[in-house]
């Protein structure tokens, strides 16, 4: 995706999903070569027809695993957009590239766009990673990235939100599925941590691609105020930070140069109601401008992908190093 998402025109009146089912092959060839198809002129009601739309483009649906922020569900595996300030923008992200499955299709589709602003911002991943700093980007891509994540009782996402469980017994089952080490430092609070490749390669192409939330998820991404705040409030144990894979951290220098990466290759995509853009997950991240007025989409994700399958520069664990002895 060297400039735009190849705009798809669909003719009144053809029937969406079948439409879409019929032409499944020639999508999904645009969609692993360019990063991202834009389908103009669908009608898109409610979280049925995204599914459908979903249904005719891959044959396995994906849900909504460990949110970083709270995102309202629709059913269908069908949700809507991070509950992010409308404010502020959402920089680009790759869905769920901290866990060990994730899905290599997503989908965006507005039902109603904003009064101003909120367009959706594409990242094209090949091409960050051309532009990441070379000291951060070879470090990240021999040692990998660490996340580290706190769970408190009644603030952000809970853990039984997040990983989908109801008892700390099955909690600890999904977490060791997942390579995921896990200490309670308190009676309420949970803090998880894992190792990450910052680097994969796309199945089909072979080409390598920044996948990972290393920058978008540090503590230097904060706004300046609030992070002094959070770091008054809780120390180390913020509700995210993330860290090069051998526990060192990364410096405000370094996670400013991958911000730039991706700023440097973003592209504003602006859509209209009815729209269905339709994304490589792996090839290409997403965001949005701030925005005012209301803005309503959904999204969905689809073909589940193992991305030990992605050839990732590091081998992911559960890392060992993660918490202090005291």
């Amino acid at each position: 995706m060297t400039n735009r998402p190849v705009t798809v025109d669909v003719p009144p009146g053809a029937g969406d999903v079948e439409w879409v089912r019929h032409r499944r092959g020639e999508l999904r060839t645009l969609l692993h070569t360019t990063g991202a198809v834009l389908l103009r002129g669908l009608s898109v009601r409610d979280a049925a027809d995204v599914a459908g739309i979903r249904a005719a483009l891959v044959d396995v649906a994906v849900g909504s695993h460990e949110p970083f922020a709270p995102r309202p569900a629709h059913g269908h595996d069908v949700h809507g957009d991070f509950q992010w300030p409308a404010d502020r923008e959402l920089c680009p992200q790759h869905e769920q590239s901290y866990r060990l499955r994730i899905p290599r299709v997503a989908l965006v589709a507005c039902r109603r766009p904003a009064d101003s602003g909120g367009q959706v911002v594409l990242a094209d991943a090949r091409r960050v990673l051309d532009r990441v700093p070379a000291e951060v980007r070879d470090r990240l891509r021999t040692q990998g990235w660490l996340l580290a994540r706190t769970f408190r009782e009644r603030i952000g996402v809970g853990w039984r939100e997040a990983f989908g469980v109801d008892t700390r017994a099955d909690l600890a089952e999904a977490l060791r599925r997942e390579l995921v080490d896990h200490r309670w430092l308190d009676g309420t609070t949970l803090r998880t941590v894992r190792r990450r490749a910052a680097v994969v390669h796309h199945p089909e192409t072979g080409e390598p691609c920044w996948f990972n939330h290393a920058g978008f998820l540090n503590e230097w991404g904060l706004d300046p105020v609030e992070r002094q705040v959070m770091r008054q409030a809780f120390g180390d144990d913020l509700a995210f930070n993330t860290q090069a894979g051998d526990g060192s951290p990364l410096t405000a220098t370094e996670v400013t140069g991958i911000e730039a990466a991706y700023a440097e290759v973003a592209v504003e995509v602006s859509l209209a109601a009815g729209d269905v853009l339709v994304l490589d997950n792996i090839l290409t991240a997403h965001g949005r401008r701030a925005y005012r007025g209301r803005r309503d989409v959904l999204c969905a994700w689809g073909e589940p992908l193992d991305v030990a399958d992605c050839r990732p520069t590091t081998v992911v664990s559960s890392p060992v190093i993660c918490f202090d002895t005291e």
